[in-house]
């Protein structure tokens, strides 16, 4: 069903909990894998002006930062044989993020939530929300818990499908046996 996975990370180690369980799926169903970084652009960049000092860049990281910062994932992945792609991209993530996985239509999205809630979800938004809301993307979310070890090998005990009684919402499930035509004793 699927050829690839697209894994959103923004350099911290919560979203960096989602990969486990792609190494898992990927693993399994020898999908191969694009790691994606996208980084914001200043304030200056904007506005369409050179940037004027680049040391003032608050936590944001250069493109080749950002890059770099992908080796450590992509090794993790690589370690049980899956091919991993690095992408680094310029712009608004859940634009870049969407933009990337619809190159092809048999990407699955897989990210982690940073479960933010209240003030702060409705400040800074959310990238996951943005990809639900705007985007007709597979998306497997996973919301890791903060300071808690990662499993080597995840579980999966409860998977949601959200449906709302349409067809096309009920696409996302294995397709169901039809009922014989004709006679029946």
């Amino acid at each position: 069903m699927y050829k690839q996975v697209l894994v959103p990370l923004d350099g911290s180690t919560l979203a960096e909990g989602v990969l486990p369980y792609v190494k898992q799926i990927a693993g399994k169903a020898k999908l191969s894998v694009k790691l994606q970084r996208v980084v914001e652009p200043t304030f200056e960049e904007l506005k369409g002006l050179k940037e004027r000092d680049p040391s003032r860049r608050p936590n944001q990281p250069s493109m080749q930062e950002a890059l770099d910062y992908l080796d450590t994932p992509a090794k993790y992945l690589r370690g049980l044989g899956v091919h991993v792609t690095p992408a680094v991209s310029k712009g608004v993530p859940a634009v870049e993020i969407i933009s990337e996985a619809e190159k092809d239509p048999e990407t699955l999205v897989a990210m982690a939530t940073h479960g933010r809630s209240g003030i702060s979800r409705w400040l800074m938004g959310s990238v996951a929300d943005k990809l639900l809301r705007y985007s007709d993307l597979p998306i497997l979310l996973i919301h890791p818990k903060d300071g808690s070890p990662i499993a080597p090998e995840p579980q999966f005990r409860t998977v949601i499908v959200p449906l709302d009684g349409s067809i096309l919402s009920e696409q996302v499930l294995p397709p169901r046996p039809r009922p014989r035509q004709g006679f029946i004793p």
